[in-house]
């Protein structure tokens, strides 16, 4: 049996031998996400750039197990199911629906690596994401431990954190997109946490030639020269996936409504003579197609948005409301906004009453019945 044929099985047996973690003293702790937790996985691969099995060798073979195919779609726990990358290889995944920042980890990445009794085997790999396709932010990387570690040797995931490869087969590694809210690109409106479409995985070359964020080596399992070697992708899921826009339902309607169902006057069937239908009930299903392809042309003019709005958050400070104050609509405005938001009022002026949002900076606690409803009075 050759070498590429013994490892995967290797795998298998150390997963079936070693099926539960073992105590471990690092800080990371987060559990990992089981396939059930996957709202969407990626629906294909962009590229593979595989890297070599050794990268000390120069011009030696490349890693060639799995193919890339099989980084798309679920995870489904079987170590067979993976594409490796080599030292320093990558590849890029799409998502069609896109990932949404939303709390919590937004996305997580599944390799097949599995516990000994001192630790977990599997090698780690740096995450990228991207909304276009070209301009890439990596989530930054933690790594504590101080040593090399051998090729057949268990890391101790606990020491990671922001590094693919940290949990075994069956667990994907989560990322919070917010963690790259201060990333440069993402400050600059190039890579939008709302709307992410490419996921791209780099293989960690073990070797303590890449460092983390602050400045430290890292190290994983190295060499690895068999062509199973470096990161192994099983998949990649996203927790969160961007929510269809109020457009996207209107293009959808206003296509079926005028392309594929003619609309006639209630009550009155299209005249027929020698059981054909009459020109004019013919001018009239092209005519509401025609309102239909216009209507969708203007929906595509306009440039609907079809990712999801960031989220508005009142503060009503921005309302410049003097101490001991109350806005009550008295203004007659039919309401007020604060961040974004319109608060909608219904003042009655006859009787000095209203319905709807009040804002106050009233705080007289002693003061009881209806005359101080204004009041903001802390509980205990």
């Amino acid at each position: 049996m050759h070498v590429h044929c013994l490892f995967p099985l290797f795998v298998l047996l150390g997963s079936l031998l070693f099926p539960i973690g073992t105590a471990l003293a690092g800080p990371y702790t987060d559990p990992g996400h089981p396939a059930v937790d996957i709202t969407a996985w990626a629906d294909s691969v962009d590229e593979l750039v595989r890297g070599p099995i050794d990268i000390a060798q120069s011009g030696g073979e490349l890693a060639s197990f799995g193919a890339p195919e099989t980084a798309v779609g679920p995870a489904t726990g079987n170590p067979f199911d993976a594409v490796s990358l080599g030292d320093g290889g990558h590849v890029t995944l799409s998502f069609a629906l896109g990932i949404h920042n939303g709390p919590g980890d937004d996305l997580a990445v599944f390799e097949n690596g599995f516990y000994f009794p001192h630790g977990l085997f599997s090698e780690l790999a740096f995450v990228e994401v991207a909304t276009n396709g070209v301009d890439f932010a990596r989530f930054p990387a933690t790594a504590l431990a101080p040593l090399p570690v051998a090729s057949f040797d268990p890391i101790d995931p606990t020491d990671y954190h922001g590094l693919a490869g940290r949990h075994e087969i069956g667990l994907g590694t989560g990322f919070d997109l917010e963690t790259l809210a201060a990333d440069p690109l993402v400050v600059a409106g190039d890579v939008d946490l709302l709307d992410i479409r490419q996921i791209r995985i780099v293989d960690v070359v073990g070797d303590g030639s890449r460092l983390d964020r602050a400045g430290r080596p890292i190290f994983d399992p190295y060499a690895t020269a068999f062509a199973a070697g470096g990161f192994d992708l099983e998949a990649v899921g996203a927790l969160y996936v961007a929510e269809p826009s109020v457009a996207g339902g209107l293009v959808a309607g206003l296509g079926a409504l005028g392309l594929g169902f003619p609309i006639r006057r209630s009550g009155n069937r299209p005249s027929s003579h020698r059981g054909r239908t009459s020109p004019q009930a013919v001018d009239r299903r092209g005519l509401h197609r025609l309102i239909g392809l216009v209507v969708l042309a203007v929906i595509a003019f306009v440039g609907f948005d079809a990712r999801p709005a960031s989220a508005l958050t009142a503060t009503f400070d921005d309302l410049g409301l003097a101490p001991n104050s109350f806005l009550n609509g008295s203004t007659l405005a039919g309401g007020y906004t604060s961040g974004g938001i319109f608060f909608e009022n219904d003042y009655e002026a006859s009787f000095g009453s209203f319905s709807g949002f009040a804002a106050s900076t009233m705080t007289d606690s002693t003061t009881p019945g209806f005359g101080n409803q204004f009041s903001n009075i802390t509980g205990s």
